[in-house]
């Protein structure tokens, strides 16, 4: 068994600094009902953030508002891609923030 110790003086050159995930690294997915539930929950308020996102985002930009086929698109390809997030074992789902688009000038 191995222990954590602050003493050992080759720790920063046999530690792993690099390391290329691939998918399930952690082992198969485990479902839960209740966690489950919270993160359909979750993420229906992220796709409701999203929505608002593409809407702000093409008011900055002084463009037509996204048809219902774009944001479709796009909430689909963010549910893609955490689904993708997930099978590599991040612990984050991929989605669009308000925060950001001030910065789109």
């Amino acid at each position: 068994m191995r222990h954590c110790r602050t003493d050992v003086s080759n720790a920063m050159t046999t530690a792993e600094w690099f390391r290329i995930p691939y998918p399930l690294q952690w082992g198969m997915p485990i479902f839960w009902l209740r966690t489950s539930l919270v993160m359909i929950i979750v993420s229906l308020v992220a796709t409701v953030d999203s929505v608002g996102t593409y809407h702000s985002a093409s008011m900055r930009i002084n463009l037509k508002p996204p048809t219902p086929g774009i944001v479709s698109r796009g909430i689909g390809l963010e549910g893609f891609c955490s689904v993708l997030a997930g099978l590599w074992g991040t612990g984050t789902g991929a989605t669009t923030l308000i925060e950001n688009v001030h910065t789109i000038d």
